[in-house]
């Protein structure tokens, strides 16, 4: 399969029609290679507009959702993010490419190990990750610019948790 193909594709024909036109974002989205954050078995779908499940049982966002949320935003490089969720890591990897520091907080310490081990293949160096609840416990690194939970986003949403 040609990911690059498809990783362009996914850019223009499930991104850009969910009203995503921020040039950083797209920018982003095509430079991050999203088949390397699901399971082997799942690589050919990496760029579906679909969820996808994770090893711990949670699922991975939809590309499109997880790039409106990243717009809404509005990052920029000197801001610090709280990511509460790692999930796959591919949203901590976009959230990466558009701001100067990002902390993702995760329960979850295997499935947090997992992203992290892609996100440093990519040299993302820009991350700090706490095993926490990020929604009831403190995060070191504050204060920040920003923050974005997933825990209560379903798929039809566009929105998440926004401070």
């Amino acid at each position: 399969m040609d990911f690059e193909k498809a990783r362009f594709n996914m850019v223009e024909q499930q991104i850009r029609p969910w009203d995503v036109l921020d040039f950083d974002v797209l920018d982003a989205l095509e430079e991050i290679p999203r088949e390397r954050f699901v399971n082997e078995s799942l690589q050919g779908l990496a760029y579906a507009d679909m969820e996808l499940p994770l090893a711990n049982g949670h699922k991975m966002l939809e590309p499109k959702i997880v790039a409106r949320l990243a717009q809404g935003l509005k990052l920029t490089k000197t801001d610090t993010v709280l990511e509460i969720g790692t999930g796959s890591g591919y949203a901590t990897a976009l959230l990466a490419k558009l701001a100067g520091k990002v902390v993702s907080d995760d329960l979850d310490a295997e499935q947090q190990n997992r992203a992290k081990a892609v996100l440093d293949g990519l040299a993302l160096d820009n991350i700090d990750y706490v095993q926490n609840n990020g929604l009831t416990e403190p995060s070191a690194g504050a204060p920040f610019d920003a923050a974005v939970s997933y825990t209560h986003l379903r798929a039809h949403e566009t929105e998440a948790e926004l401070v």
